[in-house]
C-alpha cells in the first residue's frame, strides 16, 4: 500500500497572527434572517448556515476549541507539516429520475472535470493562484465496508416530499425537501470521507440566481458536507464538453465552498448587509476571528461587493488600491475571482493537522487492503478495572503511525476500557516488511507506561519471540501544557521480513497496545495484563512483502557493469539461457501528468496505459501527430479505470497527449532499434515462498527525472544565505519500493552559463528526502557564493553509467532538454539597510521621521508603535519613495519607536528587502495649547470620540478639542456615535475619507474638507448636501437620508454613487462620465439621462417612476437593474458584457435580450410584466431550459424573432 500522506520538504515560513475567537459570542447570538430578498442574491449560503449551527451551545463550543487548534498550532511553535494531504470525497447525485448523463444526474465525467480542477487550484497549478496548498482531493476507491467504489453514489430523490417541485428547504422553512431527509438517501463517515450531495436547486430557485451551493466548516459532526447545485459542479470554461453547467462554467463556486469547508471564511468577514444592498454595511474590525475577521493577515479589511471586480480600485477600508489578494480572492464574492494567500492555506493546513487529523489519515482514497485467510481469536481480552472505567485517570486518546495511519479514542472512562478497532476494515493499518515506522501515542493527562504488540503468526496470542514490539512512557501533563491534557510519547515500530511462518505476509493479524498510569505498583507484565487505570486497544496490521527480490547477488557473466534490472515473471535463471527479448513497459496517469512523461523503449517493446483516475485517454494518432512513425490511439473510454496496450515496431519519436487536457498532458516515447536481452532467475532466499523474477538487462540510464522546485529562487537580498533544491528520479523496480533506491548517485550543481548542464564543473552530493509515489526525491542546499545569476539542476547515475540531467517545467517537469524542461534560476545580490535614522518636529500629535539611504534603493518600508514593540506588529508604511515620512494622530507625552528596511527592487518575481534598522525612539511633547489653537466641537459624542482617539484636549464635555490634532488626519469613521452635529469637521483639512453611517445628522457641512475622496453618510436624516466644493470625491455613498435633490454636477471624478432611499424626483448625471458603479433605487424619479456615463458597469434604479430609460451609450454595462418602473420596452442586445438583467415589475410589451450572451447571465428577473408576451433570446432551447417560471411569467415564450411592431424599440 503506498503512504497516505506524501511528503514533500519544501522550505516556507509563514508569520502572522490569530485573533483568538473569544467573543465568538457575537456570531453565537446573531439572528438567523429567512429573508427572500437575501435568497435572491447571496450567493453563498455558508453565513446563514454556519451561525444555525453555532446557536447550539456544544458545537460554539467546540468552535471554539477548534479556533485555539489553529492558533495554537499555527503561533506556539508546532511543526509546519509540507506533507501532501489526499482528502477522499464520495459524490451523492440525487437526481430526479434522469439518464446519466441528462438534467440533474450529471456525468462522471463533469464530476471529475470538476475534481481535477480543484487539484489544480489548490495546489497553485491555475494562472493567478501559485499558492500550492498541497492538498488534494480524489474520489473515494473504498467505500464505508471496504468495497472498491468509484466514489460516486447515484440516487433517484425524486420521491422525497418537496423535492421535485423545489429542491432543499435551505432555511427550514418548510416548502421544500428537508436536507437531512436528502442526505440520509447516503451518507458517510464525516471522519472518513468529505460528503458531497449534488441536488437539484435550492429554495425553489429553479436552478438558477441566488444560492449556488454552501458548505459547513469541518467539525466532525454527522450531517457536515457540502451541497452544490448540479449545474455549478463541474469546469469547463470554454464550453466543449456536454455538461450540464451553467453561467461561466468555471467551478468557482466549488472551489469557494471547499474553501469553507477547510475552515476559510469570507474575507469581507464581518461586513453586515442588513439591508441586502449585496455591498457591506461597515469595514470590519479585523480582530476577532470568524466575528470580523478571515484570520488571515495577507487579506485586508474590506466591504462585500456582490458581483463586482475592485482590483485597482480604491478600498473605502483602508483607504488604499485594493491588494487582489483580497479583491480577487475565491473566498470573497467579487466578480473576477481566481487565487487564494499564504495564510489561507496555513488556516487550512492547520485545521486539517488538528481537528482533523483522522480525515488526512482516511485510507478511503486508497484500493482495499488484499488479504488472505482471516485473524485468529484472541486467547485473552485485557479488561480495565472498574476504578479506571468510573473515572477519568487515564486511557489512550490517539495512536498515529507517522504518514502512514492515526486513530482517536476516547479516555478509559469515555472508552469503557477495551477498544477493538479490528472490526474496523477503514482502521485497518498496511505497513512492509522489513521496515521501520515511527509511531506516536497520546495518553490522558495521568503519567502512563505503554506497550505493543503484534501477532506475527495470527495464532491468537502474543507469546511467541519478538512479539512484544514497542514499550514507553508518557510524563504526566495535569497543568494542560501547550493548551491539551494529555501527553504524546514517540517511538519507533519495526516489521520484521516475513518467512511464511513465524512473520505472515498479507494475512490479518492483531496489534495491542495496553497503558496503565506510572504510578501503579507492578507496571504491564504481558499481553493478558488488565491495566488498573487504564485500557488496552487492538488493530488489524497487514504486512505486505517488499516488491523485489529478498537477496540475491549477480555474477559479472550475467550482465555488464551499466545494466539497469526489472523484474517481470518468467522461468528459472541459469547461465545458459537464451537471452530473449524485453517487451514490457508501463505509463500510468498521475493526476494531471503522464508518468513517465518521457520513456526510452526498443523496437517489438510493448507499452501499457494505466488509468489511476480522473477520465482521460492516449492520443498518438497520426491525424494530431502526423510526424509519429505509427499510429495509436486509446479511444475515449467509458470509465475512470482502463487499460491501453500497443507495440511498438516502428523506430523513432512518438508525441501522444491527453485530448481534454491538452497541451499540458502530454508525453514523448523514444523508440530505438536496439533491444535489450532477459535472463530469469528463481530466487527464494529469506522470503516466505518461492518468488520467480526476471532480471531484465535494459538501458543504462534511468527512466525518468526532474528538477521538482523551485523554478527560480534568490537569497541574500530577500533573506537568507542559502536555498534548498528538489529533484525527482524514478526508475521502475529500484525507487517504487519504500526507502531511498540503491544504485542511483543523484548530484546538484550549478553554473553561472545557461548551457546544457552536461558541461558545468560544480556538482556536489545530494542528500536523499522522501518517497514520493514511485519516485524518490533529493535535495541539495546552495549557498555561498557571490552576487549574481546562477543557473542550477540535479543529475541522475544509475550503476556509475551516464547521467541524465533534470529539468523543471510548470506541469512537472523531465528529462533536461533546454526547450520544455529548463534549468532553475538563482538570484544572489545583497540589499544594505538604511542608516542615520531620526525624527525631529517632534510634537504633541505629529513626529517627522527621516534616514540615509544605505545604498542606491529609492524605495523604503516603515513601520512605527509605541516604544518596544516588535516589528510586525506595529503600523507598516510601505512602497515610500522618499527618505522621509510624517507621522500624525499621536498621543502627547508618549515615547514611540520606527524602524527602516530598503527595498532593492524585484528578483525572480518578489520584493527584495534590506533587514529593518532601528529602533530610533523618540518622545512627543506634553499639551500645552491655548484657546487659540481649539476648535469648537458642539456635539458631546463627536467630543468624546475624538477625546477616545488621541485627537482631542484631554478634557471631557469641554466643547472643544485641538485644532493641530485634526489638521493631519485623512481617514475618519465615526460610524455609530449617535452624533447628530460634525461641526468641528471643517477642522479636518487634509480628510481624505469621511465615513458616519448610522447617526443622528439631519445636516452635514463638507464645504471645507476640499480634499475628500471617499464619503459615506448613509443612515441619517439630512435633508441637503453641498459637496460643490469636494470637487476631488471618487465615492459618494447617501442612500437612506431625506435629500429631496442633490447637485453632482461639479463632481466629476466621481466613480462610485449611491443614493438610494430619498425622496429625489430628478438627478443630473451629464458632467459625471467617470462614474462606474450608479444606484438610485427607492425614490421618485421619472426621468434620467445616462448616455453620457459610457463607463457605467452597474446601474441600479429600482422601484422609481422611469417611464423609459436610453442604454444605447452604455455598452460596458454588466449589470441592469431597474425593476418596479413602468418601461414599456427595453433593448439589451448590444450589452455583450451583461451578467444580470432585473427588469421585473414593469409595463414591458418590447423585450430583446439577444446579444450573443446570453449564458453568461446568471441573474435574470422579467416577472411581472402583464403584457410580455414574447422575449428575443439567442438561443430559445437554451432559455427554456434555464430560465423557467422563477425568471419569467407563464405564458412567455423564447425565439429569435418576436416580430415586435415598428417603433418597439
Amino acid at each position: 500500500m503506498m503512504s497516505k500522506i506524501y511528503t514533500f520538504n519544501k522550505c516556507l515560513c509563514i508569520l502572522f497572527s490569530f485573533f483568538l475567537l473569544s467573543t465568538m459570542n457575537i456570531a453565537h447570538s446573531q439572528t438567523l434572517s429567512t429573508s427572500s430578498n437575501r435568497l435572491d442574491y447571496d450567493k453563498c449560503g455558508f453565513e446563514f448556515k454556519r451561525n444555525l449551527f453555532l446557536s447550539n451551545n456544544s458545537n460554539y463550543q467546540k468552535a471554539l476549541q477548534q479556533e485555539k487548534d489553529i492558533k495554537k498550532y499555527t503561533n506556539n511553535g508546532q511543526p509546519k507539516s509540507n506533507n501532501i494531504y489526499k482528502i477522499p470525497v464520495v459524490v451523492h447525485v440525487l437526481h430526479l429520475g434522469e439518464a446519466v448523463g441528462t438534467g440533474t444526474n450529471i456525468s462522471d465525467a463533469q464530476i471529475q472535470s470538476s475534481i481535477d480542477h480543484l487539484n489544480l487550484f489548490y495546489r497553485g497549478q491555475t494562472a493567478n493562484s501559485p499558492v500550492d496548498f498541497k492538498i488534494e482531493f480524489s474520489l473515494a476507491k473504498q467505500d464505508p465496508n471496504c468495497n472498491s467504489t468509484t466514489g460516486i453514489n447515484r440516487l433517484d430523490a425524486s420521491t422525497v416530499p418537496g423535492y421535485s417541485s423545489g429542491g432543499v428547504d435551505y432555511y427550514g422553512d418548510g416548502g421544500q425537501a428537508d436536507e437531512n431527509t436528502l442526505k440520509n438517501l447516503s451518507r458517510w463517515s464525516e471522519t472518513e470521507y468529505f460528503n458531497i450531495w449534488i441536488i437539484s436547486e435550492i429554495e425553489d430557485n429553479n436552478g438558477g440566481g441566488g444560492i449556488q451551493g454552501y458548505a459547513n466548516f469541518y467539525a466532525g459532526n454527522a450531517y457536515e458536507g457540502s451541497m452544490m447545485m448540479y449545474n455549478v459542479f463541474g469546469y469547463d470554461p470554454n464550453t466543449q464538453q456536454p455538461y450540464s453547467l451553467k453561467g461561466s462554467r468555471d467551478n468557482s463556486t466549488v472551489a469557494h465552498e471547499f474553501g469553507h469547508y477547510l475552515h476559510l471564511h469570507h474575507t469581507f468577514k464581518g461586513d453586515g448587509d442588513a439591508n441586502n444592498d449585496y455591498i457591506g454595511d461597515a469595514c470590519p474590525l479585523d480582530q476577532t476571528v470568524g466575528v470580523d475577521s478571515d484570520g488571515c493577515s495577507d487579506t485586508e479589511p474590506h466591504k462585500r461587493y456582490t458581483s463586482q471586480c475592485k482590483s485597482g480600485q480604491i478600498n473605502d477600508c483602508t483607504g488604499a488600491v485594493f491588494s487582489d489578494n483580497s479583491a480577487k480572492n475565491i473566498m470573497s464574492y467579487s466578480s473576477c475571482q481566481d487565487r487564494l494567500t499564504n495564510d489561507q492555506k496555513t488556516r487550512a493546513r492547520a485545521m486539517l493537522e488538528t481537528s482533523a487529523i483522522n480525515l488526512i489519515y482516511s485510507v478511503g482514497d486508497e484500493e482495499p487492503v488484499s488479504t488472505t485467510g482471516t485473524l485468529s481469536v484472541a486467547t485473552c481480552i485485557p479488561q480495565s478495572s472498574s476504578t479506571a472505567t468510573s473515572g477519568g485517570y487515564g486511557g489512550i486518546t490517539n495512536f498515529t503511525l507517522v504518514n502512514e495511519f492515526s486513530s482517536s479514542s476516547s479516555t478509559t472512562q469515555g472508552d469503557g476500557g477495551y477498544v477493538d478497532f479490528t472490526t474496523e476494515c477503514l482502521k485497518t493499518i498496511s505497513l512492509f516488511e522489513d521496515s521501520s515506522y515511527s509511531f506516536e501515542l497520546t495518553t490522558w493527562y495521568n503519567g502512563h507506561d505503554f506497550k505493543g504488540y503484534i501477532d506475527f503468526n495470527n495464532d491468537g496470542d502474543f507469546s511467541d519471540p519478538n512479539e512484544e514490539v514497542f514499550s514507553g512512557s508518557n510524563p504526566p501533563n495535569i497543568h494542560a501544557t501547550n493548551g491539551t491534557y494529555a501527553s504524546t510519547g514517540n517511538g519507533t515500530l519495526t516489521i520484521p521480513i516475513t518467512d511464511g511462518v513465524n512473520v505472515l505476509a498479507n494475512t490479518p493479524m492483531r496489534l495491542r497496545i495496553i497503558s496503565e498510569l506510572t504510578s501503579v505498583t507492578g507496571t504491564i507484565t504481558d499481553a493478558c495484563y488488565n491495566p488498573f487505570y487504564a485500557q488496552a486497544e487492538d488493530y488489524l496490521l497487514v504486512i505486505n512483502q517488499s516488491a523485489g527480490p529478498c537477496s540475491t547477488t549477480y555474477s559479472t557473466d550475467t550482465h555488464t557493469a551499466c545494466d539497469s534490472y526489472t523484474w517481470i515473471d518468467g522461468n528459472n535463471y541459469n547461465s545458459s539461457v537464451t537471452p530473449t527479448l524485453n517487451t514490457n513497459h508501463n505509463i500510468q496517469t498521475q493526476g494531471m501528468t503522464f508518468s513517465p512523461q518521457t520513456i526510452n523503449i526498443n523496437v517489438g517493446d510493448t507499452i501499457t496505459f494505466y488509468n489511476t483516475g480522473g477520465f482521460h485517454n492516449v492520443n498518438g494518432s497520426l491525424t494530431t501527430f502526423p510526424n509519429n512513425p505509427e499510429d495509436f490511439n486509446s479511444g475515449n473510454p467509458s470509465s475512470s479505470n482502463w487499460t491501453f496496450i500497443h507495440v511498438f515496431n516502428s523506430p523513432g519519436t512518438y508525441n501522444y497527449q491527453c485530448d481534454p487536457h491538452a497541451p499540458s498532458m502530454a508525453g514523448v516515447i523514444n523508440v530505438s532499434s536496439t533491444n535489450n536481452i532477459t535472463h530469469t532467475i528463481n530466487n527464494s532466499q529469506g522470503c516466505d515462498s518461492v518468488i520467480t523474477l526476471d532480471l531484465t538487462i535494459s538501458n543504462s540510464q534511468v527512466d525518468w527525472a526532474n528538477l521538482q522546485w523551485p523554478e527560480n529562487a534568490s537569497y541574500g537580498c530577500t533573506g537568507g544565505t542559502s536555498v534548498v533544491i528538489y529533484g525527482r528520479v524514478y526508475e521502475p523496480g529500484i525507487t517504487d519500493n519504500p526507502g531511498q533506491g540503491a544504485g542511483i548517485n543523484v548530484e546538484y550543481g550549478y553554473s553561472s552559463s545557461n548551457s546544457n548542464p552536461d558541461s558545468w564543473t560544480n556538482w556536489s552530493t545530494a542528500t536523499y528526502n522522501i518517497d514520493h509515489g514511485n519516485d524518490d526525491e533529493y535535495k541539495g542546499t546552495l549557498s555561498g557564493l557571490n552576487d549574481g545569476v546562477y543557473y542550477y539542476t540535479f543529475r541522475y547515475q544509475l550503476d556509475s553509467c551516464d547521467f541524465v540531467y533534470g529539468g523543471f517545467n510548470s506541469q512537472g517537469g523531465g528529462i533536461w532538454d533546454g526547450v520544455l524542461n529548463n534549468s532553475g534560476v538563482l538570484n544572489v545580490c545583497s540589499c544594505d539597510s538604511p542608516t542615520s535614522l531620526n525624527a525631529y518636529n517632534v510634537s504633541t500629535n505629529s513626529a517627522d521621521l527621516s534616514w540615509v539611504a544605505g545604498g542606491s534603493e529609492t524605495i523604503w518600508e516603515l513601520t512605527w508603535g509605541v516604544q518596544g514593540f516588535a516589528t510586525g506588529t506595529g503600523t507598516l508604511v510601505p512602497m515610500l519613495n522618499n527618505n522621509n515620512y510624517s507621522l500624525y494622530g499621536l498621543s502627547p507625552n508618549t515615547s514611540y519607536d520606527f524602524y527602516v528596511k530598503a527595498d532593492c527592487g524585484f528578483v525572480s518575481g518578489s520584493s527584495s528587502l534590506s533587514s529593518w534598522s532601528g529602533p530610533y525612539n523618540f518622545t512627543t511633547t506634553s499639551l500645552s495649547a491655548g484657546p487659540s489653537n481649539k476648535t469648537y466641537v458642539p456635539d458631546n459624542n463627536f467630543e468624546a470620540y475624538l477625546e477616545s482617539n488621541g485627537l482631542g484636549d484631554g478634557v471631557a464635555n469641554n466643547d472643544s478639542v485641538l485644532t493641530a490634532n485634526l489638521a493631519g488626519i485623512t481617514y475618519l469613521d465615526v460610524n455609530n456615535q449617535n452624533i447628530a452635529d460634525l461641526q468641528g469637521i471643517e477642522a479636518f483639512s487634509a480628510l481624505n475619507s469621511l465615513f458616519c453611517k448610522n447617526n443622528l445628522l439631519t445636516s452635514l457641512d463638507i464645504t471645507q474638507n476640499t480634499n475628500l475622496l471617499n464619503l459615506n453618510c448613509r443612515y441619517n436624516q439630512i435633508t441637503s448636501l453641498d459637496i460643490s466644493q469636494n470637487t476631488a470625491l471618487v465615492s459618494l455613498i447617501c442612500n437612506d437620508n431625506n435629500l429631496s435633490s442633490i447637485d453632482i454636477s461639479l463632481n466629476t471624478a466621481l466613480q462610485q454613487f449611491g443614493c438610494e432611499d430619498n425622496q429625489l424626483t430628478s438627478l443630473n448625471l451629464i458632467n459625471n462620465t467617470s462614474l462606474v458603479y450608479f444606484i438610485c433605487g427607492d425614490n421618485q424619479i421619472a426621468s434620467l439621462d445616462i448616455s453620457n456615463n459610457t463607463s457605467l458597469t452597474y446601474f441600479g434604479c429600482h422601484a422609481n417612476q422611469l417611464t423609459s430609460l436610453d442604454i444605447s451609450n452604455n455598452n460596458s454595462l454588466s449589470v441592469l437593474s431597474f425593476g418596479d418602473n413602468q418601461l414599456t420596452s427595453i433593448d439589451v442586445s448590444h450589452l455583450t458584457s451583461l451578467t444580470e438583467l432585473r427588469c421585473y415589475g414593469n409595463q414591458l410589451t418590447c423585450l430583446n435580450l439577444k446579444n450573443g450572451n446570453n449564458t453568461n447571465i446568471t441573474d435574470f428577473d422579467a416577472t411581472d410584466n402583464p403584457n410580455l408576451n414574447c422575449i428575443e433570446v439567442d438561443n430559445p432551447t437554451w432559455s427554456n431550459s434555464n430560465w423557467g417560471s422563477g425568471n419569467v411569467n407563464l405564458g412567455i415564450s423564447f425565439t429569435t424573432n418576436c416580430s415586435y411592431p415598428a417603433g418597439c424599440f
